[in-house]
């Protein structure tokens, strides 16, 4: 009689054991997902406008601090600088023009602003 108790309650705790592993197997998984949606936000919300260059760390910056993280500007003038970014394809026509990752400066040299600029 012991013994069929012990079994039954042996079968009980397994079960509940294994349901709590699924709880906090299924908790960790939903942290990781918000986790990662979270970076990926972020990662936007900061490369807006290219993925390659962070627009809130070169905002306030010289232009000599961002020519030392991102290489030199392919386009300068007094109060803006370009990066190449890619060839713009109109979808309406078989034009390409280059598109640029633009940053102005202020008048005591930091960047203030950034834009996509496509040329024509």
């Amino acid at each position: 009689m012991d013994n069929i108790y012990n079994e039954e309650n042996e079968k009980i705790n397994t079960e509940a054991n294994n349901i709590e592993k699924k709880k906090i197997f299924k908790i960790k998984l939903i942290v990781i997902f918000i986790v990662i949606l979270y970076m990926a936000i972020m990662f936007f919300r900061t490369h807006s406008t290219f993925y390659k260059y962070n627009d809130q760390w070169i905002i306030g910056r010289t232009q000599e601090e961002i020519e030392a993280m991102y290489g030199e500007f392919t386009y300068k003038e007094d109060d803006k600088a370009a990066y190449y970014m890619y060839m713009f394809k109109d979808m309406f026509s078989d034009i390409e023009s280059p598109c640029y990752y633009v940053v102005f400066f202020d008048e005591i040299g930091r960047a203030y602003d950034i834009a996509e600029y496509i040329m024509n």
